[in-house]
């Protein structure tokens, strides 16, 4: 597919921002004063986005209180609010992001006596999309806060689109707690939008279009899921209509007997290789997708002390010559995959010895890339020693599935990100900045170890574990913002396994349907982010949290790969009985 040249797109986009005034009192009438829209235009440019929203509207809440049941709204307000991205190029597309914030102006609303449950909230909905939603509680908010991430889309076929926010100042009544409190207080805040950031797409237009547009819940209403901006374009929900068919045998005849069912874990801007020389050198949007099911239940590393690069008899943790990384990709990344984060020289020089990897005089891996040629013998990651290969054992050929031909022109050579950090008492947005090591924080266990990789198949991160949430939506506490406010390694308590880890896709294993009884089966499965103080240690996801441990013992194996620019959606709604289809 043709490169985008982003210069050119001039976007104008429309973002009201709102002042809300709640008074409460016994006896009073709900009114409201909107104020006019205010227009700035979004200039995208290759090196500098000039992003620049502005405020304008006003809305006071007079409410009235008539003794309703627990949990009933007591007073509201409404109003609406629009967005609007205007391509003037047509031959390009363009995605624009935005957040909308809460910022509080007058005093602090705390809940009653301390109770947990919500009493004043702002919800939002996007009509154009009924799913682009959000409850937000106000209780303890004293500064500029984040409500929701958000994005908008346009193509040659729609060039100028609309999102219609309503918003609404909603105030509980709770019959379990004296509010009496908040009577003759006035609470007062702005909502406002800031625009985050454009540019131009590089999927085809049908798939961008397919994935924003995906919403919705199963048929007992039980599986709300979604999809949302948050570093990148994501499902979330407890089993989201995210299917489609991969490492197909016959791509004309697409279905369960020639296809694996793999799942799209959204789309993000990553860096991809369009010379064939296995170094990415171009930035743009890429589909990613894991496997459904399980590969089996693998080491990710196994090398005994002074074999490659483990320091420890327990494996190593760097993905770049571990042996689940050879077992997943071909034997072409041997060299030319293992970078440092400042140049493209090799770290290691391994080399292949017959059906062996070999370090000088020891066997690392037999058969490399097995998972790619399916006349190769596949192997599991198994003990190594400095005299030779101690084990021979072959991996499950009954989940084994090799990767089609078909299939493997399919998937793009991309840059990975290979720190972590120290401890798992973190949220996901701290996982993701370690892992990317974006403000120079994240960190590998010694300097001889690779802070990025270039390959085909690697594995999900902690973040795409934790952003998978949705949450519970009926509740203040456990809303998808609370479960990101939360650290990952706390879902494994009983309100946040049952709240955030069951309502993550991720949590699950070989989804049979499309209902929450069809999710699948939690398992423990290996993220490829290292613990950088355990020489060791790598992260993997289960039990409702996300934990540490030793590569040497087994998890779930997910393969995770990002799809080349040129493959197109063609058909499918991307639910279990009707998956997308594939091709280029």
């Amino acid at each position: 597919m043709k490169k985008k040249n982003i210069s050119s797109v001039i976007a104008m986009i429309v973002l009201l921002g709102l002042v809300f005034s709640a008074a409460f009192a016994y006896f009073s009438s709900n009114s409201y004063i909107l104020g006019a829209n205010s227009t700035t235009n979004l200039a995208i440019d290759n090196s500098e986005y000039n992003l620049t929203v502005s405020t304008g509207s006003n809305l006071t809440l007079n409410i009235d209180t008539l003794y309703p049941e627990n949990n009933t709204v007591m007073g509201h307000a409404t109003t609406n609010d629009t967005v609007s991205l205007e391509n003037n190029s047509a031959e390009k597309d363009s995605i624009c992001y935005y957040s909308i914030y809460y910022t509080p102006t007058g005093d602090t609303f705390n809940n009653s006596h301390g109770n947990s449950e919500k009493e004043l909230v702002i919800t939002g909905s996007d009509s154009s999309n009924q799913n682009k939603s959000f409850s937000f509680d106000l209780n303890g908010i004293s500064a500029k806060t984040k409500m929701y991430g958000g994005f908008i889309y346009t193509n040659s076929e729609n060039s100028n689109i609309t999102q219609t926010w309503t918003f609404n100042l909603i105030h509980y009544s709770l019959s379990s707690v004296n509010q009496e409190e908040h009577l003759n207080h006035s609470y007062s805040g702005q909502i406002s939008f800031e625009a985050e950031g454009c540019h131009a797409t590089t999927p085809t237009d049908e798939n961008l279009a397919l994935i924003l547009g995906s919403n919705g819940s199963d048929a007992d209403g039980q599986n709300k899921w979604a999809v949302v901006e948050d570093h990148g374009i994501r499902y979330v929900g407890q089993n989201p209509s995210n299917f489609v068919w991969f490492n197909c045998s016959d791509l004309s005849n697409q279905n369960a007997s020639t296809c694996e069912r793999w799942r799209i874990i959204g789309v993000f801007e990553e860096k991809y290789d369009t010379n064939d020389d296995g170094v990415p050198d171009t930035e743009g949007d890429l589909i990613k997708i894991i496997r459904n099911d399980s590969l089996g239940h693998y080491s990710w590393d196994y090398k005994q002390s002074g074999v490659g690069s483990s320091t420890s008899p327990w494996g190593s943790n760097d993905w770049s010559d571990s042996q689940l990384m050879m077992m997943l990709n071909p034997s072409t990344f041997l060299n030319s995959g293992y970078v440092t984060e400042s140049d493209a020289s090799p770290v290691h020089n391994w080399s292949i010895n017959g059906e062996y990897v070999r370090d000088a005089s020891r066997n690392i891996y037999r058969n490399m890339g097995s998972y790619f040629d399916g006349a190769k013998t596949a192997y599991k990651p198994a003990s190594t020693s400095p005299s030779g290969w101690s084990s021979t054992t072959q991996a499950d050929a009954s989940t084994f599935k090799r990767m089609s031909v078909a299939s493997q022109s399919m998937i793009a050579t991309t840059k990975w990100y290979l720190t972590g950090w120290n401890t798992n008492a973190i949220t996901t947005s701290a996982f993701y900045e370690y892992e990317r090591n974006t403000s120079g924080t994240g960190a590998v266990y010694n300097a001889n170890r690779p802070k990025i990789w270039y390959g085909k198949v690697g594995l999900m991160y902690p973040s795409d574990y934790g952003f998978a949430t949705n949450g519970n939506p009926n509740s203040a506490t456990y809303n998808r913002q609370g479960c990101l406010n939360y650290y990952l390694y706390g879902w494994s308590s009983s309100n946040y396994q049952e709240n955030c880890a069951d309502n993550s896709w991720l949590s699950y294993v070989g989804a049979t349907g499309n209902t929450s009884a069809t999710k699948g089966t939690k398992y423990n499965q290996w993220t490829i982010t290292p613990h950088s103080t355990i020489d060791n240690y790598v992260f993997f996801a289960g039990s409702g949290s996300v934990y540490g441990h030793s590569t040497y013992l087994t998890n779930a194996v997910r393969p995770v790969l990002y799809l080349s620019t040129s493959t197109k959606i063609t058909s499918g709604d991307g639910s279990y009985n009707s998956p997308y289809t594939l091709a280029q």
